[in-house]
């Protein structure tokens, strides 16, 4: 079967689902084959990503996998204030700029992001060795080395997520996913075998951390190149009034995605601080394990935003209804039996990682049950950021950030890892049930599983 019959099958086969049976055929269809194009191309990173961790935990243990995992949730926190919300603004403006013929204006950008990205990751990173060096982890000379390590990353790291998201902006989705999804993995697995193979002793978590630094250079070099031939030619431009631009779209975005990459991490720092790293790490793997259910949500989502942007601005309230429909399909379709595995599973997955790691199995559940309510809520961020909510997005998100940080205070000292889980699945149901009612009152349109299931309102021509 080739892929025009595959993809006819497929869409005959939804087309029969009550959610999807409802909705315009020429809402559904093209969201289905640009999601299935970018879930062939991030799937390869996925699993290169799972194994990878299951590679580093095997050949780590525990206690240094644990370090590792401390310190590369700690850079995620850090990477929100060195990248200023720079890589989002870049996808929208880059592609803005491009549209309108103005290469100059895209070169400026990109040398501005450039340029501000590399002196903020310098400063963050500079702090953070100086901290780790006058803070308890100077007792522990593994973590102390691991984060001094952590600090080099830091620069390559934003540099990376910086060239990205200008490839994206120029509309090379699939090359720009290469690089850390591809590349960085590849890399740095072949590096830790390396030192498995050469120098077992080295095995800690700052020789992790190095391989991992090893594989992000590769592919900011291997990205850099792509992106200078896919830059437009001309000379770089750039005036005080675009750079109070660029600060304008780049702070509320960073506000926005950085308190939601922040939710993903707390929970895994927060253990390292208040119990030990060892426990960061059974906490992380269960983590990244729960966040495979986001998967085909995730992929759908980047190709549903404009659509949803676009009907939006054109007032067609019938197609951007129809395109939360088709996404929640595709997205429940994935996370519903996924879930059912991971719950029966649990102990079995978690011991890809070492037979240590079943430990985590209850806290997994927990953040399996999360991740379901999650996708059966609907696509909360991405409707608010597309419709003009941003504010409310950015308060929500606050909201269960806050939430989150004062349950793992109360819950992590006396439940360990089923604390934060359970103060996770609080904090995330929490904004998520609040998001879907703020929309379902300005908007009128029930975002949920509830909406998927009807087939009132919308219906096929």
């Amino acid at each position: 079967m080739n892929n025009v019959e595959w993809r006819r099958t497929v869409c005959r086969w939804l087309v029969r689902l009550p959610g999807l049976a409802a909705t315009n055929r020429s809402t559904w269809e093209p969201l289905l084959r640009g999601a299935a194009a970018v879930l062939g191309i991030s799937s390869i990173a996925q699993l290169l990503s799972l194994g990878l961790q299951i590679l580093f935990a095997r050949l780590l243990g525990p206690p240094e996998f644990g370090v590792f995992s401390f310190v590369l949730a700690s850079l995620s926190l850090c990477l929100i204030l060195a990248k200023l919300g720079l890589d989002t603004s870049l996808i929208r403006l880059v592609a803005e700029f491009t549209a309108q013929g103005d290469a100059g204006r895209v070169l400026g950008l990109v040398r501005f992001a450039r340029v501000t990205g590399s002196v903020l990751a310098i400063l963050v990173a500079v702090v953070v060795v100086v901290t780790a060096a006058k803070t308890s982890a100077a007792e522990s000379p593994s973590l102390l080395h691991a984060l001094v390590v952590g600090g080099f990353l830091l620069p390559f790291a934003v540099a990376s997520e910086l060239t990205a998201a200008t490839l994206r902006g120029l509309r090379r989705v699939a090359i720009a996913l290469v690089g850390d999804g591809w590349v960085r993995p590849c890399v740095a697995g072949t590096g830790i075998l390396v030192v498995a193979a050469l120098w077992p002793d080295s095995l800690t978590g700052s020789s992790a951390v190095f391989v991992y630094l090893a594989g992000t250079v590769a592919s900011l070099v291997v990205m850099s190149v792509v992106l200078q031939h896919a830059l437009p030619k001309g000379t770089a431009k750039v005036d005080i009034k675009d750079i109070e631009r660029y600060l304008r779209v780049s702070v509320p975005l960073m506000i926005a995605s950085g308190l939601l990459l922040a939710m993903y991490s707390l929970d895994t720092v927060m253990l390292g601080v208040l119990v030990d790293t060892t426990a960061a790490g059974y906490y992380s793997v269960a983590s990244r394990i729960a966040t495979v259910l986001l998967f085909v949500k995730q992929a759908a989502q980047t190709v549903a935003s404009p659509m949803l942007a676009a009907a939006w601005a054109s007032g067609k309230l019938v197609s951007l209804r129809g395109v939360v429909r088709t996404l929640n399909g595709l997205s429940i379709l994935a996370a519903v039996p996924g879930s059912i595995l991971l719950l029966v599973a649990a102990e079995p997955i978690l011991a890809l990682f070492g037979s240590e790691f079943r430990e985590a199995a209850p806290a997994l559940r927990i953040l399996v049950l999360a991740q379901l309510l999650n996708v059966l809520t609907g696509p909360t961020g991405i409707v608010l950021s597309m419709t003009g909510h941003g504010q409310s997005l950015a308060g929500l998100l606050f909201m269960g950030l806050a939430l989150n940080a004062i349950l793992n205070l109360m819950w992590i000292p006396a439940y360990g890892l089923i604390g934060a889980a359970a103060a996770a699945f609080v904090a995330q149901a929490a904004w998520n049930v609040a998001g879907a009612f703020l929309i379902r009152t300005r908007l009128s349109i029930d975002i949920t599983l509830f909406d998927f299931l009807r087939r009132s309102d919308v219906r096929r021509p």
